[in-house]
């Protein structure tokens, strides 16, 4: 929530603010810290609506804050970091950087969409392609309606925001 802070201190424009939240208490905090909104991404991997193997949802539904890594850090040639499900294809991603390979052509075979999208999503394979994931995957209890997600997410948010006014009315 750093970037938040900061980020409402330096700029004059609306800004969003994404990667990691999963909750409405998150939410809330982002906004709190200055965010105009938030991003989020991850918490819908497992949602009914999403056009995705059920195999794979049932992965998201399974992983752990501990189910992702970052590839590609610090390499631009690629687009930078790439926070992603550990499984067989981001592990050989990661083995070919540390053989220090920089260039698309050594990744072209595992990075393609068309991998991610035929083995994961289509035939229900997440040991293939790079998955975008993040640790807010923990968050990820059920395959649901994305409606459901929406309504507990500001549930949540709402409790949280009850939560602070109590200790703000409490407040000496």
């Amino acid at each position: 929530m750093l970037a938040a802070t900061i980020a409402a201190e330096r700029l004059s424009i609306p800004f969003a603010i994404g990667g990691g939240i999963g909750t409405g208490r998150q939410i809330l905090a982002a906004l709190a810290m200055g965010a105009d909104a938030v991003v989020v991404g991850t918490r819908f991997l497992a949602a009914e609506e999403v056009t995705a193997h059920e195999s794979y949802k049932q992965r998201m539904v399974n992983a752990t804050e501990n189910d992702s890594l970052v590839a590609f850090a610090g390499n631009q040639t690629l687009g930078g970091a790439w926070r992603v499900l550990n499984n067989e294809t981001t592990r050989e991603v990661r083995l070919r950087e540390s053989q220090g390979e920089t260039e698309f052509a050594a990744y072209g075979d595992l990075i393609r969409g068309s991998l991610t999208r035929d083995a994961c999503y289509r035939d229900g394979d997440a040991e293939k392609g790079m998955v975008s994931m993040g640790p807010s995957i923990c968050f990820t209890k059920r395959v649901e309606p994305i409606a459901t997600i929406m309504n507990d997410l500001l549930h949540d948010a709402k409790a949280a925001q009850a939560r602070v006014n109590s200790l703000t009315r409490n407040a000496p």
